[in-house]
């Protein structure tokens, strides 16, 4: 074999070698959509990417998160209303507004209380936080009679909002809203 065969053969080699190299990281690289995050677990601890990851089969595990804004509505009209200090119940209607800031630490703490797949799930954290959400609403409704929370309803949200900002599991309230506040006798629909 000559010398000219031996370096056609060796660039050959080469290219072959950096071409299965390409190939492997584009087939182990993870790209991030607007508005997601990955979570990337295994070997080396949990990882969080805003624009993409690379996981190598076997070692690496990788899960999307929707960080879009989640709405969590909460209906206390007819036997559901809330009571108040005195006289009749308030029916009323919120809406609560839930986000996940661009941050790895946030994204790890709701990932380790929920999971990526619950996380995401607008059903699951309907049922996670409307108890919560509930129970603020409740509180707030006994400090005030109807006639206070029609006369000031955004005192009545910041309320709500402070009781319920603390444990989110990572997620931040970024909006409460109330409408339709409406006298409700006790016991009617």
């Amino acid at each position: 074999m000559d010398g000219g065969n031996l370096a056609v053969i060796m660039t050959g080699a080469v290219a072959l070698v950096i071409l299965s190299q390409v190939a492997l990281i584009l087939k182990c690289y993870h790209p991030a959509r607007p508005g997601t995050a990955l979570v990337r677990t295994g070997v080396g601890g949990p990882r969080v990417s805003f624009a993409g990851t690379i996981a190598l089969p076997g070692l690496h595990q990788v899960e999307r998160l929707d960080l879009a804004v989640r709405k969590i509505e909460v209906d206390c009209r007819g036997d559901r209303a809330l009571p108040c200090r005195e006289g009749p119940h308030a029916g009323l209607q919120a809406a609560f507004l839930l986000g996940l800031a661009e941050d790895p630490a946030a994204v790890l703490q709701v990932t380790g209380a929920l999971g990526c797949r619950r996380a995401s799930d607008p059903a699951a954290l309907t049922d996670l936080f409307t108890p919560k959400f509930l129970a603020a609403l409740q509180a707030a409704a006994r400090q005030r009679t109807v006639a206070e929370l029609l006369a000031d309803p955004a005192a009545f949200q910041s309320e709500v909002a402070r009781a319920v900002a603390g444990d989110l599991l990572g997620f931040t309230l970024r909006d409460v809203a109330v409408h339709s506040i409406e006298a409700t006798l006790p016991g009617r629909v």
